[in-house]
């Protein structure tokens, strides 16, 4: 993301296209760097997607598993699970890991987010010193926040299942965050 949080595309980014005569997708490659727009084109050359009704998922190692069934498809969340901790969403924040979908009949795509964020504001009132070394996130009923999901890839509605180990999500801190009076977490720089 850039300062303005819109998407660019950097070069190596790779996005998986599907379609119903390539239903277990093609990886296709931008070399475009630093774009609102990218230019993608095929790492195989036998594997090429020419159907004029496009279905495409980024980052392309989130649908390596899934085959297109109409216009369903299994997306893998699970690099959501453990996260580590950057004081700002944007600004050249790495969001590899936040799954995106498009539709095409032409040659364009437009991604949409298939997940969001949250945003903490702690205080250190007392200006303690207070440092946050971990953030679990738990879904209160025990619902599915991360693992495989399945995606509409038309209407990009994310079917979840249920609970076990994919209920929640750590944000790992490192050595820890500091917490400044105004409540907004920063990197610790020492």
């Amino acid at each position: 993301m850039d300062l303005s949080r819109n998407v660019v595309w950097n070069s190596g980014d790779r996005i998986r296209i599907f379609s119903a005569t390539v239903p277990e997708g093609a990886v296709y490659t931008t070399a475009s760097d630093n774009t609102r727009t990218g230019i993608f084109l095929p790492e195989d050359e036998q594997t090429v997607v020419n159907d004029a009704l496009r279905y495409a998922v980024y980052p392309a190692d989130a649908a390596a598993s899934g085959t297109l069934e109409a216009s369903s498809l299994t997306v893998d969340f699970s690099a959501l699970a453990e996260q580590s901790y950057n004081s700002a969403l944007g600004g050249g924040t790495g969001i590899s890991a936040l799954p995106m979908v498009a539709r095409s009949e032409d040659n364009a795509f437009s991604f949409q987010n298939l997940c969001g964020g949250v945003q903490l504001q702690i205080n250190d009132y007392q200006s303690l010193g207070i440092k946050i070394k971990s953030v679990v996130m738990t879904a209160s009923g025990g619902e599915q926040i991360t693992g495989q999901a399945s995606v509409d890839l038309e209407s990009g509605t994310v079917t979840l299942g249920s609970g076990g180990d994919h209920a929640s999500v750590t944000v790992n801190c490192g050595d820890g965050a500091n917490i400044s009076s105004g409540g907004d977490l920063t990197k610790n720089t020492g």
